[in-house]
């Protein structure tokens, strides 16, 4: 399920601790991850073909991936024009502390 980006901002802020709870309930465990994923291919299946590489996620990414589509948090809207998301994201000293919810679940759309 997906919110949309016209109601994205009150569904959202209106969500209760008790909603929140599962993915707050996730971040030890997100902490406490030494891997978030598996790489795989890359190599040459044969003289024509390479197979392509690809990342298989964690199980806390696969967790995380379930609660946020449940909630849900993730917003249909046009994330390619996104000119600040963008910005945020090419950023690694952004103060992510200084963004709202609703932007902050932008960025894991």
């Amino acid at each position: 399920m997906f919110l949309h980006e016209t109601n994205h901002e009150e569904t959202i802020n209106a969500f209760t601790r008790q909603q929140w709870q599962p993915l707050l309930d996730l971040i030890p465990e997100i902490e406490s991850a030494t891997a978030f994923g598996q790489w795989s291919g890359g190599e040459t299946a044969d003289q024509a073909a390479l197979v392509v590489p690809s990342c298989a996620p964690g199980p806390v990414v696969s967790r995380f991936f379930e609660i946020v589509y449940a909630m849900p948090l993730i917003i249909s809207f046009d994330w390619g024009a996104w000119d600040e998301g963008r910005t945020i994201a090419s950023d690694q000293n952004f103060d992510l502390d200084a963004l709202d919810l609703p932007t902050l679940c932008k960025l894991i759309t």
